[in-house]
């Protein structure tokens, strides 16, 4: 197996861009080397099947990579990787998705992307059994935003009527101390009062003085 696996690699590097396969893929067994990639086939469509791709250049960007494998055809289990470095989509683009089944059995895909669409980062999952999904969960980090200018300040609320001073001199001098040792209290606490009560006692503490 060495000695077969060393020959395809030595075959694909002196001649990059001219197709080679030992046996047949389409036959049930074989392995092919081209410019896109390596395959590799054993038991045909519905055996074991495997692609990886590599390359550069274009939508792949810097360099890029695809893989995919196969057990039992499209009904079995079935699993699909892409990756892209530096392309136009971000810094780095990600997906993969994977069925056990075929489209009416388990399906999971995620999403991973870098830098793009002027995101920071982007992860998105999606999980499905039977048609129905089971997990739909995104999260997205976005970039530096640019701030606007700010709205215009709403109308100011209602005053709070007041207490009016002439209250005092109508009080007689036994309600005026009784008020002035509560408001001790409500001064030292006043948001736990009435604000009227509040009113009166500064009124009182100022008359006071």
């Amino acid at each position: 197996m060495k000695a077969l696996a060393g020959g395809v690699v030595l075959a694909a590097l002196s001649l990059p861009a001219t197709a080679l396969e030992i046996g047949s893929r389409s036959g049930g067994l074989g392995v092919s080397v081209d410019s896109k990639g390596i395959g590799a086939t054993v038991g045909g469509s519905g055996g074991v099947n495997a692609d990886v791709g590599l390359g550069s250049g274009g939508s792949k960007g810097l360099a890029g990579a695809d893989v995919s494998a196969s057990v039992g055809g499209s009904k079995g289990i079935n699993a699909n990787v892409g990756a892209n470095v530096g392309s136009s989509k971000g810094l780095v683009d990600a997906k993969a998705n994977a069925t056990v089944g075929g489209s009416r059995g388990l399906n999971a895909n995620l999403g991973a992307n870098v830098g793009g669409n002027g995101s920071l980062a982007k992860v998105s999952t999606n999980v499905g059994l039977g048609g129905s999904t089971l997990l739909d969960l995104g999260v997205n980090v976005g970039g530096p935003g640019i701030a606007g200018p700010g709205g215009p300040g709403g109308p100011g609320g209602p005053g709070v009527p007041g207490i009016n001073p002439g209250v005092i001199k109508g009080m007689s001098a036994a309600q005026v101390a009784a008020y002035v040792k509560r408001c001790k209290m409500v001064l030292s606490n006043p948001m736990a009062f009435e604000s009227d009560l509040r009113e009166l006692c500064k009124l009182l503490r100022t008359a006071s003085r």
